[in-house]
Formats: C-alpha cells, sequence, structure tokens
C-alpha cells in the first residue's frame, strides 16, 4: 500500500486524527515478518537488527504506523484473518492500539465462529481506556474452522472499568454464542449508553439487567426464548432503555412475546422499531403515544388505518413514522398492504367539518406510509396503458368526491410543516423479486400494473398540490409507484417551494418522465430515481 508505507504518513502519524484501513485493497507479500517490540521509540532501530526486512507487509507497516499515530482518535480496520495472520492482528490490539483512541470499529471474518476464537477476549482486554464508541462486526466464512490458540494469561476480557464507553456493537453474521469473555467485559462498560448485538442468551442476561445506563438496544437475530430473557431483564433492571430495534423476521416470535416485552418498559418507549409485528403488539406500541418519538412497524400486518391515525394525532413527540421498507431493501415477497386511509388522514371534526388538530404536526419530520382510497376518475389506464379494470380504480360516490379528498389530503399534509422526508410510495415488491422470472414481457407488466397504487395523490397543481408551499424544510419525496400526475410544471415549483429538496424518485411515464428528464437536465445535483421494470429481464 503506497499511501501507507510512504515517508510522508511514516513521518507524519502525528497529525493523523483519523485512519481506515481496509486489508483486501493492500498487498499481502510472502515475506520474513519483523519482531514486533512492545518500545515503540525502539522500533525503528531494531527494524535492521531482526533479519530480511525490505519488504514488510501491510500488518507490519500498520502496527508501525499506529507507533507513530500519538494523537488518533478514530479507527476503522477491516480484513480477513487467516490462520497465519492471527498473531500479527493480536500485536495490533495488544500494543498497537493509541490511548488517545475514542472511537473504534474492527470488521474482521475470523475464520472461525465468534465463542471460539480467541481474537475477541484480546481485543475485549486492550480496550484503551479513553474508548467511547467500539464497533465490532465478525464474519465466519469457510466450511471448515481454523485451529485457533488458546488466549494467553490475563487475556479473558477482564479489566478496568471503561466508564467512558457509551456507544457498543458486537455483532456475527449468525446467530452464534458470545464468548465467556463477553460477560466480563460487558460488566466493565458501566456507563453504557447504546448497545447492538446478534442475540442475547442467558450466559449473560443478568450483565445486560445491570446496564443501569443503558437508553438503547438492538438485537439483530432473537427468537421466543431469547425474548423471554430480554422481557424478563426489562421487567428486573435496564431501568433507562427506552429505545428497542429487533431486526429479524418475527416467524420466530409470537405476536404475544413482542407484547409482553413492549409491555415490560419502566418509564416508556421512546423508539419502537420491530417488523411485521400483530395486532396485540401493536395495541401495546400505541398504549407510548405519550413517550412515542420514532415508531417504525415495516409491513405490520396488525396496524390498522385507525391505528395510524391514533398515533398520529395524539403523539405529540414524533418525530419519525414508517410503515414502509426502504426502496433498496432486498426483500420483495409480498406486496405492501399497510396504509391510512385518505379518511382517516383527514380526520375531520364532523360538527365543522374542519381538521382535528393532530399532536405530532410541529414534531414531525419523517412520515413513510401509504395514503389510500382516494377515488380516481381520471385513471382510465394502467401503468402500461392497458384498459384500467374496475377494481383498480375507486368509483366517486358523487361528482366532484375525487377533489374535495385530494384537497383535504393535501391540507393535512400542509399542517405537517417540519417535514424533511415524505415517502408516499416505494418499489414494488411483487414484480421485483430477486427470485423471479419472466418468460413473458405481458406477465411482468401485469404484475407492474398490480403493484401500481391507482387510490393515491396525483401530486397535480391543479387538485392542491399548492397548499403544501409551506413544507420549506423538506428534502425527500417519493411517489413510487403511485399513478401521479406530475409534470414538467409541477417539479419546477417543487424546485421553487422547496429550497432544500435533494431528493425526488417515483417519476415513472407520460408526463413525469418528461419532467424526470427535466429534472435530470436543469438539476442534476438533486437524486431522481424511476421504477425500472426492465430489470427483471436482466
Amino acid at each position: 500500500m503506497a499511501v501507507l508505507s510512504s515517508p510522508p504518513v511514516l513521518s507524519n502519524g502525528h497529525l493523523i486524527r483519523v485512519l481506515g484501513l481496509d486489508q483486501h485493497r493492500l498487498r499481502d507479500p510472502p515475506v520474513q515478518r519483523f519482531e514486533f517490540r512492545r518500545s515503540r521509540p525502539q522500533l525503528s532501530k531494531n527494524l535492521t537488527k531482526a533479519g530480511p526486512i525490505r519488504n514488510p507487509t501491510d500488518l507490519e507497516l500498520l502496527y508501525y504506523l499506529l507507533g507513530r499515530c500519538t494523537n488518533l482518535t478514530r479507527l476503522w480496520l477491516s480484513g480477513c484473518m487467516k490462520i497465519d495472520e492471527l498473531e500479527p492482528w493480536k500485536r495490533i490490539v495488544r500494543t498497537g492500539l493509541p490511548e488517545t483512541l475514542t472511537d473504534l470499529t474492527i470488521k474482521l471474518d475470523l475464520r472461525v465462529s465468534l465463542g471460539k476464537s480467541s481474537f475477541p477476549p484480546v481485543l475485549f482486554s486492550r480496550c484503551p481506556p479513553r474508548l467511547q464508541s467500539l464497533h465490532l462486526d465478525f464474519t465466519h466464512s469457510g466450511s471448515r474452522e481454523i485451529l485457533d490458540p488458546p488466549m494467553r494469561m490475563g487475556e479473558d476480557g477482564d479489566g478496568e472499568p471503561l466508564p467512558l464507553l457509551k456507544k457498543l456493537r458486537v455483532t456475527c453474521q449468525d446467530k452464534q454464542p458470545y464468548p465467556p469473555s463477553w460477560l466480563l467485559f460487558l460488566n466493565r462498560c458501566t456507563h453504557l449508553e447504546s448497545l447492538r448485538v446478534t442475540s442475547v442468551d442467558p450466559s449473560w442476561i443478568h450483565a445486560l439487567s445491570a446496564c443501569v445506563q443503558l437508553q438503547s438496544l438492538r438485537l439483530g437475530m432473537i427468537n421466543s426464548v431469547s425474548l423471554h430473557y430480554l422481557t424478563s431483564a426489562l421487567r428486573s433492571g435496564l431501568p433507562n432503555l427506552d429505545s428497542i430495534r429487533l431486526d429479524n423476521s418475527p416467524l420466530d416470535t409470537t405476536d404475544r412475546d413482542n407484547m409482553d416485552m413492549l409491555a415490560a418498559s419502566h418509564t416508556g418507549w421512546r423508539s419502537i422499531a420491530i417488523p411485521r409485528i400483530g395486532p396485540l403488539a401493536v395495541q401495546a406500541s400505541i398504549q407510548y403515544c405519550s413517550t412515542l418519538e420514532e415508531l417504525d412497524l415495516t409491513m405490520a400486518y396488525g396496524l390498522t388505518s385507525r391505528d395510524i391515525q391514533r398515533v398520529l394525532s395524539s403523539s405529540h413527540r414524533l418525530v419519525t413514522f414508517v410503515t414502509l421498507e426502504c426502496d433498496y431493501h432486498d426483500s420483495y415477497s409480498a406486496k405492501e398492504t399497510t396504509h391510512i386511509m385518505a379518511t382517516d388522514f383527514i380526520d375531520a371534526d364532523p360538527s365543522s367539518n374542519s381538521l382535528k388538530p393532530w399532536a405530532c404536526e410541529l414534531s414531525l419530520k419523517v412520515f413513510r406510509a401509504k395514503i389510500s382510497g382516494i377515488p380516481r376518475p381520471d385513471i382510465v389506464r394502467t401503468f402500461h396503458g392497458h384498459p384500467i379494470k374496475n377494481s383498480m380504480v375507486l368509483q366517486e360516490a358523487h361528482s366532484g368526491q375525487s377533489q374535495e379528498i385530494l384537497h383535504r389530503v393535501y391540507e393535512r399534509l400542509g399542517k405537517l410543516t417540519r417535514l424533511e422526508r415524505l415517502e408516499l410510495g416505494r418499489e414494488g415488491k411483487n414484480t421485483f423479486g430477486v427470485t423471479r422470472t419472466f418468460d413473458e414481457s405481458a406477465e411482468a407488466e401485469t404484475l407492474e400494473d398490480e403493484d401500481q397504487q391507482y387510490d393515491c395523490l396525483d401530486m397535480n397543481i391543479r387538485s392542491g398540490l399548492r397548499m403544501l408551499e409551506g413544507l420549506k424544510q423538506l428534502r425527500e419525496l417519493s411517489v413510487m409507484r403511485m399513478a401521479t400526475l406530475v409534470g414538467v410544471k409541477e417539479v419546477q415549483w417543487m424546485i421553487q417551494s422547496w429550497p432544500k429538496l435533494n431528493r425526488l424518485v417515483g417519476l415513472n411515464h407520460g408526463k413525469s418522465y418528461d419532467a424526470y428528464k427535466w429534472l435530470r437536465e436543469h438539476y442534476p445535483k438533486i437524486q431522481s430515481f424511476q421504477c425500472d421494470w426492465d430489470r427483471i429481464f436482466e
């Protein structure tokens, strides 16, 4: 690696505050390694006395560089720990980490399961005392595990307390047991505020309960048994935990499991992010409207339109509300079904027909959910130009009803003046399944037509788009897979009215495609994406 080994870098290490190294981008010469010395000042003198050292490996150069980085605060390392590189990596951790470090990230392929590797205990035992954030991400590739040498005495994860460590992440790709050293290390994190792990198990659940300062917990993989352990930990400890995120599929847990865990909160949840939860867990979540700042319930089959209305109307601290998965999500196994009906979103007072005040009007910054139930008699063709089916478009109960509802929905959105991200649609899941193939283009067109939303806002100036002029903080807008009437005129108005706009996606066809081309030509810095159905044939 020319940059790392160049004399200017090695001689000016004291100027480096942030350092990142990806081992996969470095050379790996089969050279004889020189002997490391614990005394860094003597290292340069010893280089000429330790045998052939003209071509040191990059791990050796890294060790030497770290010895020169006397003011380093942030370090990011990534690599693959082969059997012959285990000791060099350990040496870096044992004596190469500067005591000035406050932020350390290490991502390694251990070639051995997390619980059997001797590397994590060494790292846990040698953490710099000033460390505030530690991020360890371990993968395990290969069918056969390498033989990992045993630990040294005194490298079992124990040591002095780490009172400055506030943020800790230790994850692996599979649900593997954590090493015994993890329990000792967690006990040293006396002021931990944020923890992200792959799973929990009974071997260290009591140490988790003792994290009295912990505020945020994120779990990658969890089942009913481990969720029961977490619920017990909540009931017996964790008095300040108010943020929970579960990343895995709910198939390994039950609706009641999630409900019991949510009900065990001491002070009320500030943030809840659990995918595909059922009605019991949904109702448990809604009980915390008075404390909620973030509610992320993607693909929640138990979340009704009235539930969404209740959350939005009664959560005065709510900043983020999400039911839509991100467009880049890898799972396209089902169509999006969670939505709020337009009448519930409007939420008008029957006596005066004016909009009821919502508690989140002055706090909400992110709204990512579908609004449905809007009659659109103007739609006569599908996304691909086929005659519309009666079941695709809602019929008006009376003439002009569509414009009335559109106007009121815009009126409600216009009251959310702090919005920064407004996502009303997302890429269709039914069409873009990663395992799906299509023999006929007509089949793909039919599926894509079904994925299009036809009972949505048209985002057109004539129907009331100008009522959103007050959204001056808006940065992102998504109308993906929506039958909008956005043209060049509408995009020009958006650019003029929303000065912070930097992302606009979902300009798909017809006038919207003309608007997309105009935007790319005149404002190329604004990110703009279409739903590209051609890629399913690649």
